[in-house]
């Protein structure tokens, strides 16, 4: 059995605020709602038969709940480290002075400087949200911002940033956005993984430098992209026996407002209700969650993946996408980062070996070309791990890659399969140095941008290249 760490209660549906990307759509308190004995018998008595760290209180608006001390006041009793989750707007003196006897930390949402905030969390929201901060901070609470990166605004996240710094507060996190509830209908489009990959790349650059905030987030891309990013993923050896990234069903547990367990806050799957069934009992002898568990389990680029029990993807995207919660995360950008490395590197071999670093260029289109080949490879991808074999030499592998992707694509594309023949005509006229090859891939790169408007100019500039090909071994 995994050890309960957390549990996540969404303390009322009810809030103040009708945030734009809200995935509880938190509007108006629901009839079902937990009663205050209810929360005590059935949440944190069970949590503490669980041995649990933590009780992380969010919803809607927690403090909207008129018995909210009470209850965190019962969760310390029974030694439960207590975090409230709260946009911040209704803090004032009296709460404060009752939060700062008993809760652990408070985290309040922020998206951005005021207009970003208010576009997203309503007008009037800003002055309301600092205000609140600064009451925490005053008290010595420990205090968390939390950021929700919709668009992956590198400049956004400067701001929140310097904003964290300049309020004093002791941590900010980016949680990952998942198109649920309101945030399905405001915001259709998401960013691309390059994006996210340039917003990661930032926050881990701002990480490194920061001594006095604490950066960070507790999702999935957050917790291995920070092996992959500080090249220490060659130090993972073994992962066989490691858990980490996505907690859900593993490591926490989720209570909706109406007792509606779930592995996570947004994977909407339910696993039961504490009105009927012991929270302890669902935790130990769930089926759906003692699957979870096993990573082995996983599908899709997640189930093939080597990090998958440091990261195991989010299953809450993956449930999101095909209502399957062990499908492949379609968000995981590690392919993207691995295909954008490659190229790098590939690029990087290609400038040395015309630079005559020979060894060098070699071993950085090899890597380049390695890390590639690890990827979804698409057929274009195909065609560049063929065109750095050339240029490192090794010819036998060009062609291959070549003549498979002509009987892949013959008739489909006359221009693509046009400048295939000339590459394979190139390959073998620079493996036997003959005259007459190159000048027949020269012919063939002309034919091919007679057919192209989008690769025209590449390929008229390889056809030349091969005629001074020609010209040299004449």
């Amino acid at each position: 059995m995994s050890h309960l760490k957390t549990a996540v209660w969404l303390a009322t549906s009810a809030c103040n605020l009708r945030c734009k990307h809200c995935y509880n759509s938190s509007a108006f308190q629901k009839k079902d709602e937990l009663s205050t004995e209810e929360v005590k018998r059935l949440i944190i008595d069970e949590l503490s038969k669980l041995k649990a760290e933590s009780l992380t209180i969010s919803g809607g608006e927690p403090l909207l709940r008129p018995d909210i001390i009470e209850i965190i006041k019962y969760a310390k009793s029974k030694n439960l480290k207590v975090h409230l989750l709260s946009n911040g707007t209704l803090l004032n003196e009296e709460n404060v002075n009752q939060l700062k006897k008993y809760v652990d930390t408070v985290q309040i949402s922020i998206e951005g400087l005021k207009n970003k905030h208010e576009s997203i969390r309503g007008k009037g929201t800003f002055d309301k949200t600092i205000k609140g901060i600064k009451m925490l901070v005053k008290n010595k609470i420990y205090t968390i911002l939390s950021n929700t990166p919709i668009g992956y605004d590198k400049n956004n996240l400067k701001d929140v940033i310097n904003l964290a710094k300049k309020l004093k507060v002791q941590e900010i996190t980016f949680r990952k956005f998942v198109a649920l509830g309101r945030a399905k209908q405001n915001y259709q489009k998401e960013a691309s993984n390059k994006e996210k990959i340039d917003f990661l790349e930032t926050l881990m650059t701002y990480r490194k430098k920061e001594k006095s905030l604490k950066i960070g987030s507790g999702d999935p891309f957050f917790c291995f992209s920070y092996f992959l990013l500080q090249g220490s993923d060659k130090k993972i050896i073994d992962t066989s026996n490691m858990l980490g990234g996505c907690g859900a069903g593993i490591a926490a547990i989720a209570i909706d407002s109406g007792g509606n367990i779930m592995p996570c806050t947004r994977l909407p799957y339910n696993l039961g209700n504490i009105k009927q069934t012991m929270l302890s009992n669902v935790w130990i002898k769930s089926k759906e969650l003692k699957r979870l568990r096993d990573r082995s389990r996983l599908k899709g680029r997640c189930g093939k993946c080597k990090l998958k029990n440091l990261c195991g993807g989010c299953r809450a995207k993956a449930y999101l996408n095909n209502k399957d919660m062990f499908g492949e995360d379609p968000e995981c950008f590690l392919s993207t980062y691995k295909r954008i490395t490659a190229y790098k590197l590939m690029k990087e071999g290609e400038v040395s070996l015309k630079k005559g670093k020979l060894k060098q260029g070699k071993e950085k289109m090899e890597r380049g070309i390695s890390i590639l080949s690890e990827t979804q490879v698409t057929d274009l991808d195909m065609l560049f791990i063929g065109l750095g074999y050339e240029k490192i030499r090794d010819f036998e592998k060009a062609l291959l890659i070549y003549k498979a992707l002509i009987r892949k694509i013959k008739a489909k594309d006359i221009s693509l399969e046009y400048a295939l023949k000339a590459m394979i005509s190139r390959a073998l006229g620079r493996k036997n140095k003959n005259k007459e090859l190159f000048l027949n891939a020269k012919a063939l790169f002309e034919k091919a941008s007679k057919h192209s408007h989008l690769f025209k100019e590449k390929w008229l500039i390889a056809a030349k290249e091969c005629g001074k090909l020609g010209e040299k071994h004449g």
